[in-house]
């Protein structure tokens, strides 16, 4: 890069790396180089930065750029009272998986009857605490809690029956509310967005762990110790919770570590998920397969359609932060819930220094062909939604409702709406940020009717059946 020059014409000049003059009162022109040859615009600005500054013509922009340039954003520091109460969880969880050995309770009852409880009010009390919540807001979640523990216990148990089991699901949904409730509020965005950084966090420790337990496996072979009971008995109790709530105290408090990673892996599998959804229909078209009595067939569609429907919230939730740093914010200091902060506006990986225009390429290459897988697998989510709920209907009208039946007929119309819904808006609002806002409203506005099902299914189904 050739050096910066202060004369009448305030310019640099950068013919080796652009083939023209850019001027120095041009800040678009200077970002373009920036962004062009970071390290050699940073070394030749230090090196004539004297220069720059006495320059009453370039002083100020000078010193704008050496603070972006010098900027370096504080280490985020977890205070240990955190990091503490992550692990007592984590050795409360796996105490609580283990409880059946040791009490005598029937394994497959318990489970059903307490597994929502197992990890997931840890994080209510983790996110109250850590925001800071009121002693009422706290003693209401935790008399909450406490009374749906209770009713789990006086719900009667069948071997092999389905109301219960179905509870224990939506149970679990309720939770997953409650939680997202003592994270921002909602749940809202933020929380999605965070459930998508805290399954890339525990798919990377689970990885960890396994590789872990084949060396373990490996070296211990050559002793005459049994790891392997040792491996079952604790460490798959243990494990488990750990790796769950660590993900979460990873995702929480080290934001920039897997957020980045989430909206690459939605770009990914969005569009190959539409292309297995188109695939699957053109075998369900052109192959013998009898939809309306084989109920596995019918088992199948449905997870399809959990499945598109929680990859369309994760895609698009990540997908804003484009739009939205990873801390919610935008270029402008904005952030998605209408707020402004005034620090670490400019932050990236090499600088530290934030990366706009990488921001609204990225933005622009989502608004167009992005934009169109998600809402090509919407489509075709819709289409076999349809077929499924054909089929639910013919099941009723056959066999009468069953909890089976009550609850996958429910759900379906639910999550149809919802995906018909977000697909009507990110067409008709097109590409770019104001069509995101859009579907984000969407998706936030529906996420309650999911809570009110849940409640509803918890406490009326087992007086229906």
């Amino acid at each position: 890069m050739d050096k910066f020059t202060t004369g009448g014409s305030t310019g640099i000049d950068s013919a080796s790396t652009t083939g023209s003059a850019v001027r120095f009162d041009h800040p678009e022109q200077l970002e373009a180089l920036y962004q062009k040859d970071k390290a050699g615009f940073t070394k030749q600005f230090f090196a004539q930065y004297s220069s720059l500054e006495e320059n009453p013509k370039t002083n100020l922009l000078a010193r704008s750029w050496h603070a972006r340039l010098t900027y370096r954003p504080e280490r985020i520091t977890v205070p240990m009272q955190e990091r503490m109460f992550i692990v007592l969880s984590a050795a409360l969880s796996g105490l609580l998986f283990k409880l059946p050995e040791w009490t005598g309770f029937v394994q497959d009852e318990y489970m059903i009857r307490y597994f929502p409880f197992m990890i997931l009010p840890f994080l209510i009390v983790y996110l109250l605490w850590k925001r800071g919540a009121d002693r009422r807001t706290v003693s209401v979640n935790l008399a909450g809690i406490a009374g749906f523990v209770l009713y789990m216990s006086f719900l009667p148990y069948e071997a092999g029956g389905d109301v219960l089991p179905l509870v224990m699901m939506h149970m679990l949904l309720t939770l997953w509310f409650l939680t997202g409730h003592a994270y921002d509020g909602g749940p809202g965005l933020g929380f999605l967005r965070i459930n998508g950084d805290v399954a890339v966090a525990a798919a990377v420790l689970g990885l960890a762990g396994g590789l872990l337990t084949m060396i373990s496996f490996g070296l211990f072979s050559l002793t005459p110790l049994d790891v392997e009971h040792f491996f079952e008995s604790y460490v798959i109790y243990w494990g488990g919770p750990s790796i769950a709530l660590g993900a979460f105290f990873l995702a929480e408090t080290k934001p920039g570590l897997v957020s980045r990673v989430a909206p690459v892996i939605a770009r990914i599998f969005t569009p190959v998920a539409a292309g297995v959804l188109f695939l699957f229909l053109m075998a369900f078209v052109f192959t013998d397969v009898d939809l309306y009595s084989d109920r596995s067939v019918l088992f199948v569609f449905n997870l399809m359609l959990i499945a598109v429907m929680a990859l369309t919230l994760f895609s698009l939730a990540n997908d804003s932060n484009d739009w939205y740093g990873a801390d919610g914010s935008h270029a402008d200091g904005s952030h998605a819930d209408g707020s402004h902060t005034d620090d670490e506006m400019y932050a990236d990986d090499e600088a530290h220094v934030y990366d706009e225009t990488q921001a609204w390429e990225s933005s622009s290459e989502s608004g167009g062909w992005f934009r169109g897988a998600q809402i090509l697998l919407i489509a075709l989510a819709l289409v076999i939604g349809l077929l499924a709920l054909s089929a639910i209907v013919v099941r009723v009208i056959n066999f009468g409702f069953s909890p089976n039946r009550t609850i996958v007929l429910g759900s379906n119309l639910l999550i149809l709406v919802h995906l018909a819904w977000i697909g009507g808006v990110m067409i008709r609002s097109g590409a770019g940020r104001h069509g995101y806002q859009k579907a984000e409203q969407v998706i936030v506005r529906y996420l309650p009717v999911y809570f009110y099902w849940a409640v509803a299914v918890i406490f009326l189904l087992p007086l229906l059946f």
